[in-house]
This record gives C-alpha cells, structure tokens and sequence, in this order.
C-alpha cells in the first residue's frame, strides 16, 4: 500500500525520499550519517517543508490567488533566509515559462499551417513528418531547454544546495 502525505506537522515525510537526498549528498560530500542523523533529517526535512508551504501560501494569499506559484516559493525561500536557493528556483521557473511560451508558438504556428493546407509561402516540411517549420526559426527541443551559458546565477555554483539535491547545477 503507497504511503501518504503528510496532512500535519505531526507526520513525517516518507523517509525513503529523504534518505534519497541525504544519499546523494553524502555520496558528494564523501561523509556518512548516522542513523539518528537520517532520522532527525527527516523530521526537519517534514518541520521545513510546511514552513516553506506555510510562508508560501501566505504570499499567494497576499496576491489574492488561490494557488501557489514557483515565484511564491521562491519569496518564502527569501523569507527563510536562502536567498541563494530563491534565485535558483526564480531561474528555473523562468527558464519553464519560457519553455511553455515556445511550445505554445510552435503549436499555433502547427494550426496555423495546417488551416493553410499544410505549407505557406517561407515554409517547408521539418525533418520529422508531419512538423511544421518556418524559414528562419528553430524548433523547440527540450534536449535544450534551460540552456543559459553564461547566465547562471550563484545558485548554479558548484557545491549549493540545489545541486546537490538535484544532481546538477539547477538539473
């Protein structure tokens, strides 16, 4: 039977998914913890996490939404004092929004030639069947989506949190 989440502060988070983390941090930190490390990891990981949805809620309340954003957890980030980490999601949340702007265009442009009858002057068939392409443009593939050079934030910085939760610079 799969666990649930946590519906107070009283429960914990499933310890396998924090002794995932912790694994992954050990292993790039080269150190070990103790059992009752894991265990006290894990209660503040659950003690954190409402916190930060806590603090998050508040902000989207603030804003008269009903949702939480990525920009919500990212200022309750900054509420907390981890500015770095903020940054890092304020990236990634960008580096999505831009992403799902693409994808939209890339569909409309789609519709739009295919209510032309497939091909319109400046166009020509993609190397994928059936895909449109204009003259000029790139198509969106997500193998490069994210891909910033040169503009990381320190929160890309080898070594920070993110990292190494994520198994990369903002992976």
């Amino acid at each position: 039977m799969a666990a649930s989440a946590p519906s107070g502060p009283g429960e914990l988070l499933p310890a396998a998914a924090i002794n995932a983390v912790i694994k992954r941090v050990a292993a790039s930190k080269g150190v070990s913890f103790a059992t009752d490390a894991r265990a006290a990891v894990v209660k503040a990981a659950t003690m954190y996490i409402f916190m930060l949805m806590d603090d998050a809620s508040d902000h989207a309340a603030k804003a008269k939404r009903a949702g939480i954003s990525g920009t919500d957890i990212a200022d309750a980030l900054d509420d907390l004092g981890l500015a770095r980490e903020a940054a890092s999601i304020r990236a990634r949340v960008e580096r999505e929004r831009e992403g799902r702007k693409q994808a939209a265009a890339l569909r409309k442009r789609a519709r739009e030639s295919e209510s032309d009858g497939g091909l319109e002057s400046g166009a020509h068939r993609g190397s994928e069947a059936g895909e449109p392409r204009v003259e000029g443009s790139d198509r969106h593939d997500d193998s490069d989506a994210g891909d910033d050079e040169g503009e990381g934030s320190e929160a890309d910085e080898p070594g920070s949190v993110a990292e190494a939760a994520w198994g990369g610079a903002d992976a």
